[in-house]
């Protein structure tokens, strides 16, 4: 990412967890006037800065530069852990807001992966991001992934499979309804040409919606 990209991720990150960052580590004092995450490039990431007026009345910026928050030239991961324990807060919850954060700057981790916790990790940001509406499901929620086995109603990637080794392609599109709303498919197309639904949602909000939806899936997914 170049220092634009950098800068922006920073801010996203400052505007998301900054309520967290003054909760837990703030001052609570008459003579602090405002307190947030910042972006210091300087220092090399996020910290808490408060503006305090001393003595004189004048204005003054202190900054906490003993907890690094976030960098944003480090990956989710790290930047996961670092505020996992930072902020003790449950790794699910920090990694959904995470990826809210980083948006189309990160693409959910897909090779070696099962189904199953792809699907956490999409649906937790989709929440975030507000793009649940009726629904949104693996396509099949049954173990498996024998085409065969009447279990799993005719889907090949089953939530136990793991994510398609010879995948060329992602496609995120809409589909309309046979009687009413829009559903949102997320097909993985392989080398060979053929493909297999893995994941579907469903709104009732229109097809702008729908295709809203169908967005946000592939850039998360880096589609």
């Amino acid at each position: 990412m170049n220092n634009m990209d950098l800068e922006d991720l920073a801010h996203r990150a400052c505007e998301e967890f900054s309520a967290d960052a003054v909760e837990k580590y703030g001052m609570s004092a008459s003579f602090v006037l405002e307190q947030s995450l910042s972006y210091r490039p300087e220092l090399g990431g996020v910290y808490l800065a408060a503006t305090i007026e001393d003595d004189r009345e004048d204005e003054c910026e202190v900054v906490q530069t003993d907890l690094l928050f976030f960098d944003p030239k480090q990956d989710l991961l790290t930047n996961e852990s670092r505020l996992v324990t930072i902020l003790e807060m449950d790794r699910a919850k920090i990694r959904a807001r995470l990826l809210g954060v980083y948006g189309h700057y990160h693409a959910i981790e897909l090779e070696g992966r099962t189904l199953r916790d792809i699907y956490k990790d999409l649906r937790a940001a989709l929440k975030f991001k507000g793009c649940i509406d009726e629904y949104f499901n693996a396509a099949s929620r049954f173990p498996g992934s024998d085409p065969n086995d009447p279990i799993n109603q005719g889907f090949r990637l089953g939530l136990d499979s793991v994510w398609p080794a010879d995948t060329k392609w992602i496609a995120c599109y809409v589909v309309t309804g046979g009687s009413e709303g829009h559903y949102i498919h997320v097909d993985v197309i392989h080398s060979d040409q053929t493909r297999d639904l893995a994941f579907i949602g469903k709104t009732f909000m229109g097809a702008t919606r729908a295709h809203e939806i169908a967005a946000a899936c592939a850039s998360l997914l880096g589609a």
